[in-house]
């Protein structure tokens, strides 16, 4: 069962269109993957998912929002048979976006 859109994305309420969807890769090592993991984990098992919730690559869609500096974290997986979908949304500060730029892992192009 198919629950993330790789290729053009989700739109997620009150965010808007303005997205690039990105591999899961480019922000697996960071603080904010595991901040993320955890959020979506602790809402799926109050979801009634059993413990613990674990998630692979199919599970998680990382979408990067440039014009309102913001990443979101999607997770969709069954709880009790029926689709569930988590969006975990960082703001970043314009000094992270800098900081980011500057290392290469941010671009300000649009492409959904």
């Amino acid at each position: 069962m198919t629950l993330l859109n790789r290729q053009y994305g989700e739109v997620i309420e009150g965010l808007g269109h303005g997205f690039r969807v990105v591999a899961n890769a480019k922000w697996r090592d960071t603080p904010l993957w595991r901040l993320a993991c955890q959020a979506a984990a602790e809402a799926f098992a109050a979801s009634g998912a059993l413990r613990p919730v674990t998630f692979d690559d199919d599970h998680i869609l990382v979408q990067e929002y440039p014009g309102t500096q913001q990443i979101a974290f999607i997770f969709a997986r069954p709880v009790a048979g029926q689709p569930m979908h988590y969006p975990y949304i960082f703001t970043l500060s314009r000094q992270a976006i800098a900081e980011l730029r500057t290392a290469g892992r941010w671009e300000d192009e649009v492409v959904h």
